[in-house]
């Protein structure tokens, strides 16, 4: 009786082999008599029980099933059986997550493959246990979220989980197969992993330009337009116009790859970047502007990027000033008009003006240049009044606060 105690056939309170070290069997067996008899009995009869349930009947099926005493794996053979015949218990517990929390991995892999949604649901929790194995968990919760016969809370639980954009930590240790299989079901990190990996010059996909540009554009158009910033579709927004761009990273392929007059975000961000990387600053900011009036996030940061402004003509700078109310570009044409010789004194006026709209008057600064455009407005009355006076910027193309 100990043995099977200590085997785990008769399951009762651990504490009772206290007892049964102590070598008084006698006490024990009289203190446990009565549980002790009849799990002895249970168990004795558990191979009768499975013999009626392989011959066919329905209740020794749903009843074997639901005994300790048994592979865990069988568990779910049984309850299938008896449901098959109609048992109803046994269909219930089909759908309890609890029946396959039970399983081995492999039995999980194999009924989730078969499409077994709590099994894909219950695989995926598995999985994404370990951070090696969080790729494939979220593939499960992609099947199982996507089948019509998972409960609501399981579902909403997977649903954020993919929502949340952590997949993107762990796509590429999925294997390419199921990554296809994601990517062709419109999943959206899926789609952008697949661009990686076109993108990528040391992948085991190639090399692939084209294909990879054609995901990210397809990528960028699945997300909404101007997702609130740090949200995971702005996240994966920065993600598809970085990677976008490093396909073309090089300085002839956009030119031949991309045709200009594609008025797509990533097409004119793309172009953008390509010009600025062989230094015609001025068509670069032709193409970022238009890229993000269309919701390119990196365009609208290159625009407002004192490195990139300051390479820019009088010319782009004016129309950057006059038609997109770009405030760093104020202050760099600012600069034009107030520094130098022979500067009349409305040029000087005008520069300030637009010095003061840009910010960057009353900066604690140690420019020499800011400290002399403070000392003119200080020393010539009626200056300060004028440059200050109210200027509406709000509704230009591209203007920031």
């Amino acid at each position: 009786m100990k043995q099977l105690i200590e085997d785990g056939i008769v399951p009762v309170d651990p504490t009772a082999l206290q007892y049964v070290d102590m070598a008084d069997v006698a006490e024990f067996y009289e203190a446990k008599r009565f549980e002790l008899n009849a799990e002895f009995a249970r168990w004795l009869s558990i191979p009768y029980l499975k013999k009626a349930a392989d011959d066919g009947n329905v209740e020794a099926m749903y009843l074997f099933a639901t005994e300790k005493v048994r592979n865990p794996d069988d568990k779910y053979d049984y309850l299938k059986k008896a449901s098959d015949h109609g048992h109803e218990l046994a269909a219930n517990a089909l759908n309890d997550l609890s029946t396959y929390s039970e399983m081995s991995q492999s039995r999980l892999v194999a009924l989730a493959d078969r499409g077994g949604t709590l099994a894909c649901y219950s695989l995926a929790l598995q999985y994404d246990k370990e951070a090696d194995t969080r790729g494939l968990a979220f593939y499960y919760y992609y099947q199982a979220s996507k089948a019509g016969d998972l409960p609501d809370v399981e579902k909403k639980f997977a649903e954020d989980k993919l929502r949340q954009g952590e997949f993107s930590l762990y796509a590429t240790s999925l294997p390419l197969d199921k990554l296809q299989e994601m990517a062709a079901g419109e999943n959206v990190d899926a789609v952008i992993e697949m661009a990686n990996r076109y993108g990528d010059k040391r992948g085991t996909l190639g090399h692939d330009k084209v294909k990879a540009f054609a995901l990210y554009r397809k990528a960028f158009d699945m997300l909404k337009a101007n997702p609130e910033r740090n949200t995971p579709d702005w996240k994966r927004r920065q993600s598809i116009e970085r990677g976008s761009d490093s396909v073309f990273h090089d300085r002839q392929s956009p030119v031949l790859l991309l045709e200009e007059g594609d008025m797509h975000p990533l097409v004119q961000g793309c172009l953008g970047g390509h010009y600025r990387r062989n230094f015609k600053y001025d068509k670069a900011y032709d193409f970022y502007m238009r890229a993000c009036k269309a919701g390119h996030g990196g365009a609208f940061d290159a625009l407002y990027n004192s490195l990139f402004a300051a390479q820019l003509s009088r010319e782009k700078l004016e129309i950057a000033v006059e038609k997109d109310g770009n405030r760093v570009a104020m202050y760099y044409l600012a600069t034009k008009h107030l520094f130098g010789k022979n500067k009349s004194e409305e040029e000087i006026e005008r520069g300030l003006r637009m010095l003061y709209i840009s910010g960057k008057l009353g900066w604690k600064s140690s420019s020499r240049e800011l400290a002399n455009c403070e000392k003119y407005i200080r020393d010539h009355p009626g200056v300060k009044e004028r440059i200050e006076a109210p200027f509406d910027l709000s509704g230009t193309p591209g203007h920031r606060n």
